[in-house]
């Protein structure tokens, strides 16, 4: 069974999008693993972000700052609790100090609903034997990536890591092939 895991993005106004990420947005400010922004806010602070998502027919309906630290990478793998399975995720900063991981489906045995401190619902997997990791990335680039696929961030560094991910109306899967 060959499973979408990721796949890295070309986007011609990346550097510009992040520039208005650093610029217009306080990310730094976030402390909680997952935090979701205001998408009108966000659209309106980042236009070369909307022109993107209009040239490529996405529509946003989810934006959030993901911190990772060291303390997080602790957990189990997971996957995204959301009905729609493609994200779209950006670093913005110190994410070369860690991965992404992915692991083989079939060795799942059970899904248990789990609420993170910060409210965020995560479906934390638990395997029949030790998971088999069947891909991985370090979030140097956009990537698109299949969150119903179990993973996990492993973060090895006292900085916190900074990232930002989409999720969308429908899913993009026309961004894939």
């Amino acid at each position: 069974m060959d499973t979408f895991c990721y796949k890295e993005l070309s986007i011609s106004n990346y550097q510009t999008i992040v520039s208005e990420f650093e610029n217009n947005i306080s990310y730094t400010s976030f402390e909680n693993n997952f935090a979701y922004l205001d998408i009108k806010s966000t659209l309106e602070k980042t236009p070369s972000l909307n022109k993107w998502l209009a040239d490529n027919r996405c529509v946003l309906s989810k934006a959030a700052i993901i911190v990772s630290t060291i303390r997080s990478s602790i957990g189990a793998p997971h996957i995204d609790s959301q009905v729609n399975s493609l994200a779209l995720n950006f670093p913005l900063s110190n994410c070369e100090y860690s991965y992404t991981a992915f692991y083989d489906p079939a060795d799942i045995d059970r899904i248990i609903d789990e609420e993170k401190p910060n409210g965020v619902l995560y479906k934390k997997i638990i395997f029949k034997t030790a998971p088999r990791e069947i891909s991985r990335y370090v979030l140097d680039r956009p990537i698109l990536l299949n969150t119903h696929v179990p993973h996990k961030i492993f973060h090895g560094h006292e900085k916190s890591r900074y990232a930002i991910s989409f999720r969308f109306v429908d899913d993009p899967w026309h961004l894939v092939a």
